[in-house]
């Protein structure tokens, strides 16, 4: 019997296609089975030959507090939702779910999405029974010197310091005041608790949250695989020690998903012409 290997994707499409190469890559040494949390990635996993698990979906760290208490049919409150923060609330739920689903599979490695990167608080302090990786199919993912992120639309000039566009703030207006001590309570509230979830996780300090991210929240100094080419950085440069670029991550034979039917009509007809492809001509193009 093969080893098993969980891979737990962010709930986006576009992160779940380029693993299934990597799920192929594995699928000699490995029974693959992915956790995903709704059916229409589970329709995708099976679609492509992969067993699929469903979980609920909240993670910690990701102020998903409200969510999480609304899924549970309770009223939300100020209190209420201080109190979730201050009992790591989800934090152990998420625990809960997880262990379950470890002690049910058993896995021997756990690929986790860099976009949900705070699994590994959850799953870090049991690292004894089983490896613990990153996959990440977006490159540019930090800021790096004064190359521009994937996010940006324009070339910071060379030698030119990155600098957030800062305002200057008002003074709140004695109306305002109340609510502002509320917010300020909430706020560092959470912050004990990310702290907490950290120290739980056994991730400190050794694997602190990253300074230099560009999109989301992610977990420093872990191994990161990178569903993608390093020629689709700015510059070589941009890579870390810790990240592992696999190339354009694209399966030959993809079972595509909640594809209109008409469209999918039109391609196979399309991809069944056999017909050479267009060259460019001057001015015009030409069939070859």
């Amino acid at each position: 019997m093969k080893p098993r290997l969980l891979i737990l994707p962010a709930a986006i499409r576009s992160h779940v296609l380029p693993s299934l190469y990597l799920a192929d890559v594995l699928a000699n040494e490995y029974e693959v089975v992915y956790v995903v949390s709704n059916a229409i990635l589970a329709e995708l996993v099976t679609a492509n030959g992969y067993q699929a698990v469903m979980n609920s979906g909240f993670r910690v760290g990701y102020n998903m507090e409200a969510s999480f208490l609304a899924s549970k049919k309770q009223k939300l409150s100020y209190l209420r939702l201080l109190k979730a923060y201050l009992t790591d609330e989800l934090y152990w739920e998420r625990k809960r779910e997880l262990d379950a689903l470890i002690d049910e599979i058993r896995p021997s490695a756990i690929l986790i999405d860099l976009f949900v990167c705070t699994d590994f608080w959850v799953l870090n302090p049991r690292r004894s029974e089983f490896k613990l990786l990153f996959f990440n199919p977006m490159p540019s993912t930090y800021r790096v010197q004064d190359w521009p992120s994937v996010s940006e639309s324009y070339l910071i000039p060379r030698g030119v310091t990155y600098r957030s566009e800062t305002r200057k703030k008002k003074s709140p207006s004695p109306i305002w005041r109340g609510v502002g001590v509320r917010s300020w309570f909430m706020q560092w509230t959470v912050t004990r608790h990310r702290q907490r979830i950290q120290q739980l996780g056994e991730a400190l300090p050794d694997y602190p949250l990253a300074q230099d991210a560009t999109v989301t929240q992610v977990i420093a100094n872990v191994p990161e695989l990178i569903l993608a080419p390093l020629e689709f950085e700015f510059a070589p440069e941009i890579r870390k020690p810790n990240q592992y670029y696999l190339g354009l991550c694209m399966r030959e034979h993809r079972q595509d998903t909640e594809l209109d039917p008409v469209f999918e009509q039109a391609w196979e007809h399309i991809v069944g012409q056999n017909k050479p492809p267009l060259q460019l001509g001057r001015g015009r193009a030409r069939q070859g």
